[in-house]
């Protein structure tokens, strides 16, 4: 079993069967497979150049050579993210397939899992830039209808704001090739698959409010999107769910918000308002 594969199995998100990625049984080669067949020993720099390169036919060996590489000695990751790792599988998402963005997402999330690389991956100048969280969305909205993409491109993006102000900011200034703003994305595939889902649930919800907390900018735009009201309903129908107090401290700003179920369109974007200070 590869890394990304034992990361897809769930076990850091509490994810439910469902939420497992079709990644796992894909015909897509794992990496032990691709390196029984092909006798080749990747290297980070190797692996890192492939992913930078337009020709996508190598991509999935790559991003599987990184995560074995990570998960069999985590210091890797170091060089992972300091030789333009991200930066890479931000490119390589943005033509890759739904299957392929998928386990890109969950090798991103690999590398966040570990006190190692988080700060340096919450630091990289794809996140800060916006590029990564660009790559991310547009994926996440060409194939809307993959709820495996949903899951861990919102939990891959919850990982890189938590705790994160210029990642938060550089997150909600986000727009999609389609002209659909960051928080779209996530109200769309909570809406879409939420009821259904526990897995999505957990991710979009975890990762809106991650964007929310100590940002009041965050918390006025997702208001007048009408998120709370619809995460609130979302999670009656998984009571199981728990975030273990992380944002206890957000309480009352949903109990204030979650009456109004229709959004509100106001002139002022974003950008204006975060010009005026947290």
């Amino acid at each position: 079993m590869s890394a990304l594969q034992r990361n897809f199995s769930g076990e850091n998100l509490h994810q439910s069967g469902e939420g497992k990625s079709s990644h796992l049984r894909s015909k897509q080669p794992s990496f032990g497979e691709v390196k029984e067949r092909s006798k080749h020993e990747w290297t980070i720099n190797e692996a890192i150049s492939v992913l930078k390169a337009r020709d996508s036919r190598m991509h999935v060996e790559a991003s599987e050579a990184l995560a074995n590489m990570f998960y069999e000695e985590p210091t890797v990751g170091i060089a992972i993210v300091l030789n333009g790792g991200l930066a890479a599988l931000a490119h390589a998402i943005t033509i890759g397939d739904a299957t392929f963005c998928t386990g890109a997402c969950a090798l991103i999330h690999m590398l966040t899992s570990s006190n190692l690389t988080l700060k340096r991956c919450q630091s990289d100048a794809s996140v800060i830039s916006g590029d990564m969280f660009k790559a991310i969305l547009d994926a996440m909205s060409k194939s809307s209808s993959n709820i495996e993409l949903q899951q861990w491109g919102a939990t891959a993006i919850w990982a890189l704001v938590k705790e994160n102000h210029r990642a938060k900011v550089a997150f909600m200034l986000v727009k999609t090739n389609q002209g659909e703003s960051s928080l779209r994305v996530l109200k769309n595939a909570l809406k879409d698959f939420g009821a259904e889902s526990e897995g999505i649930t957990r991710a979009v919800i975890g990762c809106t409010l991650a964007l929310a907390l100590n940002s009041v900018p965050s918390q006025k735009a997702i208001s007048d999107l009408a998120m709370p009201y619809l995460m609130l309903d979302i999670l009656a129908k998984h009571p199981q769910i728990s975030f273990r107090g992380e944002f206890d401290n957000l309480r009352e700003w949903l109990r204030d918000n979650s009456s109004r179920k229709e959004e509100v369109h106001r002139d002022v974007s974003f950008n204006e308002r975060h010009s005026k200070k947290d």
